[in-house]
Parts: structure tokens; sequence; C-alpha cells
């Protein structure tokens, strides 16, 4: 992380997991708190609504979410925040829900949105169509994307403020693009997914994200979305995998409710 900088970002790992059910791992979501600025979502897998109900940030406070792809486990927790946010009593929200993506992204919530009759907010859900290398801002934070490698359409982000950086990379396989969004990061949200010799184009094993970590100069790797045979291995063993590749930096083992400072 950037030396002498104050924490102007926080990270809480909603769910650290996958799309296999786990007591432990919800599916994929992240609440990224950030000076100056509404919280924000990154992707909401299933359960993402209950898991911010354990922490200190209330899901009506809420501004942006930031969806990396279609998957069910990194979206179908949308349906329950709008119902939520619909049908709570003695509260009535008025400000607008800014959902960004991917157009396949954005048209897939869209849809089983409208699978609901019920689910037809009267507050405005401002969709927010993104491409490779577009920007936007969460108040003062700027945000980068890039097209990453996956099964399906998938965007990773890149949030930049007050000298800090943070990288989001999940899901993904290797790719040169992955490389260039985690470029000098001072810390990277990283997915991994398999031990090493479970190589896939769609998915990262503790090697590889160690090798994309150290050519692109990370300064602490935070991995999560762990399957069940990385998330049954010790520490120590996935740090050795990690190691081996040359990563010298900060490594963390997501885990869910967990709250990271990012700088």
């Amino acid at each position: 992380m950037a030396d002498g900088a104050e924490t102007t970002m926080h990270l809480t790992i909603l769910g650290s997991g996958t799309c296999v059910p786990s007591a432990e791992r919800y599916p994929a979501a992240y609440l990224l708190e950030m000076e100056d600025a509404p919280p924000c979502l990154v992707d909401a897998g299933g359960g993402a609504p209950w898991r911010l109900a354990q922490t200190s940030v209330s899901y009506r406070s809420l501004d942006t979410l930031l969806l990396s792809h279609a998957h069910p486990d990194h979206t179908a927790g949308i349906v329950p925040l709008v119902q939520g946010l619909m049908y709570t009593p003695d509260f009535t929200r008025t400000a607008p829900l800014r959902i960004c993506g991917l157009q396949p992204v954005l048209e897939s919530v869209e849809r089983v949105l409208r699978a609901y009759p019920a689910l037809v907010p009267d507050f405005p859900l401002d969709w927010v169509e993104l491409t490779d290398g577009a920007e936007l801002a969460v108040g003062r934070c700027g945000v980068s994307c890039r097209e990453l490698a996956h099964a399906v359409p998938v965007l990773g982000y890149r949030f930049t403020l007050d000298g800090l950086t943070f990288a989001y990379a999940t899901d993904t396989g290797p790719c040169d693009a992955l490389i260039a969004l985690l470029q000098g990061a001072d810390a990277a949200l990283v997915e991994c997914s398999f031990p090493r010799g479970g190589e896939t184009s769609t998915h990262l094993t503790t090697a590889i994200a160690g090798e994309a970590a150290r050519q692109a100069g990370v300064g602490t790797l935070v991995l999560t979305h762990f399957y069940p045979r990385i998330a049954g291995m010790t520490e120590a063993a996935r740090t050795a995998e990690i190691r081996a590749a040359g990563y010298t930096g900060g490594i963390v083992y997501a885990r869910d409710l967990m709250r990271i400072p990012l700088g």
C-alpha cells in the first residue's frame, strides 16, 4: 500500500465464495467505502443484502452497483436488494440506484427484474452501460474498466482516489488486460479459484494470480473466489504456491465480513 497515504478506501468482503454453496463463504459481493462518496457494491451475489446487514453500512445508503458479469453468483443479490428498497416499512427510497456494467450484463439484470411484476421500483434505476476502457466517477474516486477473459463478457475495475489505486479482477482467466488492470496497484482483489495444477482459460490459480501480481507490481494481493479445493488448503500451502511464482508483496486471503483498509 502507498507509504504515508491516508486510508481513503475500505473494502469489506461480503462474499468470498463461488457458485458452490458453502456455509462459510457467500457468493461474490464486495462493499467499497470511499471518502466523500456513498458506499457502493462491486458485484452482488446471492445473499449480499444479508451480509451487508452484518456491517455498519445500510443497504438504504447504496448509490452504485458495479457489476463484473452476468453469472448469478455475481448478480443474484440484486433482486432481493431492490425488493428490500421498495418494501421496507417506514422507508421510501427516492434517490436513483446506479447499476453499471457491460450491455449484456445490464440486459440480463433487467430481464430478471421484469420477471417479477411486483419489482417495478418507484425510485429510478440508472442503467450505465460500460465498455472496455470506459471511465466513470464514484464521488471523487475515478473508476476505469478493462474487459478481461472469462466464459462470458466480464469487466475488471480500477479505482483511484487520493493517490491510492485499487484493482478488482474477478472472474477472469490469464490475459494481458489483467496485467494492465493491476499495473502498479497499491492493492488488488484478484480471483484465485484453484490451486496450482487446476489451470483453465476462464479462472486463475494461486500460481497464475501470483505471477500476474508480480508482473504488475501489486503492493498487496487480496485473493478471493475460492472453490472447495483451494478453500480447504492451509494458508501456508497457498502462500507457497504464490511465492513460487515470484510474488513478494503482501498477501491477504479474503474471508466473509473481513474489512480491509486500502491505504
